[in-house]
């Protein structure tokens, strides 16, 4: 598949963790959509509105510092079954 280049989706790759596969809310593409797992991943945070969006649609929320570092954050290890 052809994926735009992101540092996240980068990082996921070279940590080996479960790639996302994206998702469209309310017209906005998120990458770092894990579809199995029902999980969303927000660099810098996620906005109200979006946070609120994820609860009513049972979606797990989780926010990832602006830029990956280099290993994965433990709550996004966790969240996907990963650890």
């Amino acid at each position: 598949t052809d994926r735009p280049s992101d540092p996240w989706t980068t990082a996921i790759e070279r940590w080996k963790l479960p790639l996302p596969t994206g998702r469209q809310l309310d017209g906005v593409l998120f990458p770092l959509y894990w579809e199995m797992q029902r999980l969303l991943a927000v660099p810098s945070g996620a906005s109200d509105t979006l946070h609120k969006r994820c609860v009513d649609l049972g979606i797990d929320l989780i926010s990832l510092p602006t830029e990956p570092g280099e290993f994965p954050p433990d709550d996004l290890i966790v969240a996907l079954g990963s650890a």
